[in-house]
């Protein structure tokens, strides 16, 4: 008898089992930044790192559509390919989505920034909120 309560202690439930030990997790809605990647510029063929709050949360290819889950509040963005990068854009999450885009230069624009490299790192990818 004791073993049994003892086993009963220790055990959790299974309704938080089921749900990998986050009972009630169901119910809380975590709000996302999705992030847009169009089709345009040189490294069609390429990732680009996604930085949320200086922390590397995954990689958007061409044409591609990706969420992130985050905390409600204040959080910085950034898209980095190689020693290039994007503008940092800082969002206010109080709504459940955010939607972001980023743009790469065009091909003629890479190929004159090649021999030209003298904008800044943070100017070959462009972060910018879709418009609504």
């Amino acid at each position: 008898m004791q073993e049994q309560l003892k086993e009963q202690a220790t055990t959790k439930p299974k309704e938080e089992q089921k749900n990998g030990g986050n009972f009630g997790s169901e119910d809380k809605i975590m709000p996302k930044i999705r992030l847009s990647r169009t089709s345009k510029g040189a490294n069609k063929l390429r990732a680009y790192r996604v930085l949320i709050d200086d922390k590397y949360v995954g990689v958007i290819h061409r044409n591609q559509t990706k969420e992130f889950e985050v905390d409600f509040g204040e959080h910085t963005i950034q898209c980095t390919i190689d020693w290039e990068r994007s503008n940092h854009i800082t969002v206010d999450i109080q709504d459940d989505l955010e939607e972001l885009e980023v743009i790469a230069k065009g091909v003629f624009e890479s190929s004159i920034r090649a021999i030209f490299p003298f904008d800044g790192r943070d100017k070959y990818l462009t972060l910018s909120k879709k418009s609504k």
